[in-house]
């Protein structure tokens, strides 16, 4: 009876051992699994850092790829490397012949310091011809007026064309050449909105008007002149005159002028003018008692199609690399 409490405490004394070796265990498995998931977090702190860091560098010399293809529309040509853009770390680029396509196709390249980054980004440049969008006229305006008594055409068509009128205001005995004709225009013609913006201060990117591209704007009551530049002498140079904001265009006295004139919720006055291509106003237009169109197909698709200067980065065909 005596020896039963000494068995029972002998018994007993490895029970607590295990015990003991099992709250060890587990505490340094939980130390194990703590340590392990802050070294993941600090790791997944730093990659996102680092990618984050990455993006910003890709798009800054995204950014000076904009900056060059804004400058294509303006200076067609090579240009060794410059400081493109600014914003963040600084950003150089150049521009380089590509595959012999100089005159449509150019490569541009932009970098930045090594230690900023050692990846430079290059995509290739492309231009292209476009113009604003205009009626398939010889002339439209919300009337036509000449002279009183005036015998000489208004309005005349080059051999083998026909040449068409719009006007919401029927003139009073118009006097019209050979294959010329009137057509009633319901509501006055007006310049789309888009096209407006293009030669103010939104005027959208990646397009710009082109060296023969005279943009004048105003307001109601005020009248511009064309500038006395000598643009549109001659056929091979053509000019596409463009008036917003209202005003009135004077272009009286230039004698021979090839082109088109564009005057949106204006008039246009053309006595002593012989225009070869085509006028679109939303106003009046006014031949006075010489001023005439002959209307030239030619100059007005100029105008439609090529009055324009486009530039874009050519889709798919960026690439970054190491120098």
């Amino acid at each position: 009876m005596n020896r039963a409490p000494h068995n029972w405490r002998l018994r007993l004394a490895p029970q607590q051992g295990s015990i003991l070796m099992l709250v060890l265990f587990m505490c340094l498995a939980v130390a194990v699994v703590v340590q392990t998931l802050v070294v993941a977090v600090i790791c997944g702190t730093r990659a996102l850092g680092d990618e984050y860091a990455g993006r910003a560098r890709m798009e800054e010399k995204d950014a000076g790829l904009a900056r060059i293809r804004e400058r294509g529309l303006t200076a067609w040509e090579g240009a060794s490397w410059m400081v493109v853009s600014e914003g963040g770390h600084t950003v150089e680029g150049c521009l380089t012949e590509a595959a012999g396509e100089s005159e449509w196709v150019l490569k541009a390249i932009v970098r930045q310091e090594p230690d900023v980054s050692r990846l430079t980004t290059s995509a290739l440049l492309e231009r292209g011809r476009d113009g604003i969008d205009l009626p398939l006229a010889a002339v439209v305006g919300g009337s036509m007026t000449a002279a009183a008594g005036r015998s000489a055409a208004w309005l005349e068509a080059e051999s083998g064309s026909d040449a068409v009128a719009y006007v919401t205001e029927a003139p009073v005995a118009p006097v019209l050449g050979e294959r010329c004709s009137l057509v009633p225009l319901t509501d006055p013609w007006r310049l789309d909105p888009g096209w407006a913006a293009l030669f103010g201060d939104t005027a959208p990117k990646g397009v710009a008007p082109g060296p023969s591209v005279t943009a004048l704007t105003g307001w109601h009551g005020m009248t511009v002149e064309v500038p006395a530049d000598g643009a549109g002498s001659t056929t091979d140079a053509p000019v596409l005159v463009l008036v917003t904001g209202g005003a009135d265009l004077d272009a009286r006295g230039l004698g021979d002028l090839y082109g088109v004139i564009v005057v949106d919720d204006g008039s246009v006055y053309l006595d002593g003018t012989t225009l070869h291509g085509a006028v679109i106003a939303t106003d009046a237009v006014d031949f006075g008692a010489t001023g005439r169109v002959v209307f030239s197909k030619t100059m007005l698709r100029w105008a439609t199609d090529r009055s324009l200067v486009r530039t874009r980065l050519v889709p798919g065909s960026r690439w970054e690399g190491t120098e």
